[in-house]
């Protein structure tokens, strides 16, 4: 499910915000949500002693009203009262879809040859069968190779007992999915040529 925008933005600010106030808080400052300052009501007004400091969030598009009661309560803060003005910029993180071509079968291949220890200790023959839920998270691409880091799950299929088990009806197959993070670097013929980081998550099988 794609969250909104708007909620984003709203529950981002709501976070930043409690953020903020802890901070002043755990610093020995009093701290007031909505206090009237002048002719003006700050969205958060810190105090310690002398010091004065007061702030309003910014999140998406301000209309002219909310911009002229910016500039007419930080007026008042700094030439009246003294004080100092913080105006914070609150964006919510935004979602990037980070494609590269390929990367599924480099690390399906990679992986089915040099099979971790963890997957590989989990039954008698393990078969990489795909990669599922991939999540691209930094790309940095050079002249001659493409440096990737991120996150996925490595399908499998456990197979339990040896061949002639299996034909006797003895042995048992099992499918999963592994989690795993990554951060490798491919050719240009998108072949994984070497593995800055390969770490596999199988606590599952032992908790």
């Amino acid at each position: 499910m794609k969250i909104s925008d708007q909620v984003a933005r709203k529950y981002w600010l709501l976070a930043v915000q409690r953020e903020i106030r802890g901070q002043y808080k755990k610093d020995g400052y009093s701290v007031k949500q909505g206090e009237k300052i002048g002719a003006y009501r700050a969205d958060l007004v810190v105090r310690r002693e002398d010091e004065l400091i007061v702030f309003e969030f910014k999140s998406g598009t301000w209309n002219k009203a909310k911009s002229q009661k910016a500039k007419g309560l930080r007026a008042y803060v700094v030439h009246e009262l003294h004080g100092s003005f913080r105006l914070i910029w609150v964006s919510p993180p935004r979602e990037y879809d980070i494609v590269v071509d390929h990367l599924e079968e480099a690390l399906v291949d990679y992986i089915s040859n040099n099979l971790p220890g963890e997957i590989d200790s989990l039954s008698t023959h393990t078969l990489v069968s795909g990669i599922a839920d991939l999540l691209v998270t930094r790309v940095h691409v050079g002249k001659k190779q493409i440096s990737v880091a991120g996150e996925a799950a490595i399908e499998v299929e456990l197979i339990y007992g040896s061949k002639s088990d299996e034909e006797r009806g003895d042995g048992a197959r099992a499918s999963d999915t592994i989690p795993f993070d990554f951060e490798v670097i491919l050719n240009s013929a998108f072949k994984v040529i070497e593995v800055l980081r390969l770490e596999v998550d199988t606590s599952s099988y032992y908790e």
